[in-house]
């Protein structure tokens, strides 16, 4: 699979965070981390919007991921 850069900020909270997945051995790299992270948000917003038939209410990616996977 071709995979695409993309650049992105985080805080350095987030980023401690990453890390710490990462040298537990839960992941592999920050990337893989944030890789998931961006498959289960989607899944869950698939999810969300079949169930109500209407997206949510607009919140930053940031704030969501750090809601969601990171809290």
């Amino acid at each position: 699979m071709v995979m695409e850069t993309l650049q992105i900020r985080l805080t350095k909270n987030l980023i401690d965070k990453l890390e710490g997945l990462v040298k537990r051995g839960a992941y592999s790299s920050r990337s893989e981390v944030i890789r998931d992270a961006v498959r289960r948000f989607l899944q869950e917003e698939s999810f969300v919007e079949s169930v109500t038939k209407k997206p949510r209410a607009k919140e930053s990616k940031s704030e969501l991921l750090e809601r969601h996977y990171i809290g």
